[in-house]
């Protein structure tokens, strides 16, 4: 049974509560008491956990712990928006339960699509305190998740705009006022006939929905749909064969898996019919999450990916896929097998007269697609032939350099190449560099790491062939149709 709520910036200090009953404990007494009885909730240590998950970029994502014999605190992490969720609970510490983790995502995706924001901020959340307490209100109920009231267009009509909901309170007071000076039977029956007008009109209202994700009536003056498409990289490099102080050997997927997520924008009038079509590019999605409003008869043949639904208003989650490169199938047919993405990186060490030199190579594919490449970043992981209890420090000096700079780590063999904001498609970067010491080292790269992302084009090759927009009640324009595509890295690895 949930007992109360909280939401916390990254360095947990109160953002918003929202507390069941007045004997729920505010979030400073409880949090003095996780710090005593539970601290692994505090600075998320990897031990004494009774359960955890991460995320796709391996950051922590939700964590529960026992703070008493009989109360459980949960923790969501929202790497979107930087904010911690935390659900308190009563029932056994012995078992924990996915539902809390559940409706905490839940209720970060809500939030997300009643304000239209791409990312919740702390002001946002503090300007917002009594709508948000209205739309915690409205989606909790006896202690649970309030079956039936999560959907966005029925969390909207509960708790409308600000300016909407200063006009229904300025209503209601007049409404009282009025009230007040009636009297007799006069004002009973026009109390009660009042009732049942808004009753019978609420009814109505929702018997005319066609779906529950959508409020009926909806009217536009401009019709608009806007798909976005995001993919995440993880994979895992091993350089393969023998090398020489010259060349480098080529590399071998040791572990690969893209996530992708389809992301809609619609703001259609009436009750529309979409058709998203979309070419897989030869790619196995294996076994999809689909939003509720998907038709999944038309989806059980994977090379016939048409999408077909009646969409939420506002924004929502699609669709959520991942493609595995593991699979023979995809390293024989397919070009993952050596690259994913436009950004292969390659390198070569034991270079120069003492082989304490190495290189590292950066090729950025053309594309008519994506002109830059955004916040580039490799990380480099050097290894000596000294023992690993050695405590002569050793340090990285950069010989050549092509693009951006190099920062040296606190911990000896490690630096980060650092690009510009925007890196140009079709360059080669290369950066030369060795080692600084007292005592000879036979210099080897143990790890390198990227991270970036760009925008125009999907590691997978997935693109949309085509969005067709049916039934629409204003026939005066064409809907406006628009998709962006967008890849980022997760864990993107080679190691020597």
């Amino acid at each position: 049974m949930f007992i109360s709520f909280y939401i916390t910036d990254s360095k947990y200090s109160l953002v918003f509560q929202y507390l069941l009953s007045s004997n729920s404990p505010p979030f400073a007494h409880l949090w003095s008491k996780v710090q005593d009885v539970c601290p692994e909730l505090a600075n998320d240590d990897v031990a004494n956990r009774n359960w955890e998950a991460k995320d796709d970029m391996g950051n922590l994502k939700s964590v529960c712990g026992s703070v008493s014999k009989n109360l459980e605190l949960y923790k969501y992490y929202s790497s979107k928006n930087k904010l911690y969720y935390f659900c308190l609970t009563s029932g056994s510490g012995s078992t924990s339960s996915i539902s809390p983790f559940v409706f905490l995502e839940s209720m970060d995706r809500s939030l997300l699509e009643y304000f239209d924001k791409d990312r919740l901020t702390v002001n946002k959340i503090t300007n917002n305190y009594d709508r948000i307490t209205m739309i915690f209100y409205v989606c909790v109920n006896g202690g649970g998740p309030a079956a039936g009231r999560l959907y966005g267009n029925r969390i909207k009509k509960v708790v409308p705009a600000r300016s909407d909901l200063s006009k229904i309170i300025n209503s209601t007071a007049h409404g009282l006022q009025v009230a007040v000076q009636r009297q007799g039977q006069q004002h009973n029956q026009t109390f009660v006939s009042d009732s049942l007008n808004r009753l019978e009109n609420d009814t109505s209202s929702r018997e005319d929905d066609v779906v529950p994700w959508r409020t009926a009536g909806l009217k536009y003056s401009n019709n608009e749909l806007y798909v976005d498409l995001t993919e995440s990289i993880h994979v895992v490099y091993q350089k393969a064969g023998k090398r020489s102080r010259r060349t480098s050997s080529k590399l071998e997927m040791i572990c690969g898996t893209i996530n992708g997520q389809a992301s809609v924008k619609c703001y259609l009038s009436g009750n529309p019919t979409v058709d998203l079509q979309l070419d897989l590019a030869g790619n196995d999605l294996g076994v999809p999450a689909f939003h509720e409003c998907v038709e999944l008869d038309n989806h059980q043949n994977p090379s016939n990916c048409d999408l077909r639904f009646i969409p939420p208003d506002g924004r929502f989650n699609l669709m959520q896929y991942s493609i595995d490169l593991d699979t023979p199938r995809i390293q024989q047919t397919r070009r993952f097998n050596h690259t994913v993405g436009l950004v292969t990186i390659d390198f070569a060490d034991q270079l120069g007269n003492k082989t304490d030199e190495f290189e590292i190579t950066v090729n950025i594919s053309n594309s008519r697609e994506v002109a830059n490449i955004e916040d580039l970043r490799i990380d480099v992981q050097l290894q000596s032939n000294t023992d690993e209890d050695s405590e002569t420090d050793f340090k990285i000096k950069v010989l050549r350099n092509t693009h951006g700079r190099f920062d040296n780590s606190v911990v000896p063999g490690q630096g980060s190449w650092i690009f510009d904001k925007d890196t140009p498609t079709g360059t080669l970067p290369v950066l030369r560099g060795c080692v600084e010491s007292t005592e000879p080292r036979l210099l080897r790269v143990q790890r390198v790491t990227a991270s970036y992302s760009l925008s125009g084009q999907l590691a997978s090759g997935i693109r949309v062939k085509a969005i067709n927009i049916g039934q629409l009640t204003t026939k005066s324009n064409r809907p406006f149709k628009g998709v962006k595509y967008a890849t980022k890295t997760g864990d993107f690895e080679i190691r020597s």
